[in-house]
């Protein structure tokens, strides 16, 4: 091989590392730039708030599963899935509970009954895992044990209906 050659070949495989480089970084921005997009969406907002409302203070939540409980597990799910672009060796993930891991303890706590209901309607299929990976996570850099699964429970399903406690009429 000629020196020239070799020459050659180095420029290239410089070119071609820089250009990987580059790639990667407009990958992790583009990530970045969605995760934030995702976050402080206004409906996602609103709804995270009404969320955040309901968290118990030693009691169970009561309520009826909302359109906006599905709409906080989607996007903390979508959240967490971009946890990889964000970084490599678990970097990405960090990165994520550092800056979202109070909303996403928040949002695990008054959510994980309606994700295991979830799964339990679909077995095999693991709904909003990786809300789970990272709300359990979350609640474990906050000092926040795992919640046992009878603490808290969402409202109870029954053939497609959810039952709401009788309201005092003396029974």
């Amino acid at each position: 091989m000629t020196l020239a050659l070799q020459w050659i070949t180095a420029v290239a495989a410089l070119l071609g590392a820089v250009a990987v480089g580059f790639v990667a970084q407009q990958l992790w921005f583009a990530a970045w730039t969605r995760a934030q997009e995702i976050f402080v969406d206004g409906d996602f907002t609103r709804a995270r708030g009404k969320v955040y409302a309901r968290i118990p203070r030693d009691a169970e939540v009561e309520s009826e599963w909302t359109p906006d409980d599905y709409m906080v597990c989607r996007k903390m799910d979508q959240l967490a899935r971009l946890a990889p672009y964000l970084g490599i060796f678990g970097l990405g993930e960090r990165l994520v509970l550092k800056t979202w891991r109070d909303p996403l303890a928040k949002s695990w706590i008054v959510l994980h009954s309606l994700v295991r209901e979830e799964r339990e309607k679909t077995p095999g299929w693991q709904k909003w895992d990786a809300f789970e990976r990272l709300g359990k996570k979350a609640m474990r850099t906050l000092g926040l044990q795992e919640i046992p699964k009878q603490q808290l429970a969402g409202p109870k399903i029954e053939n497609g209906q959810a039952n709401k406690p009788d309201a005092g009429d003396g029974k």
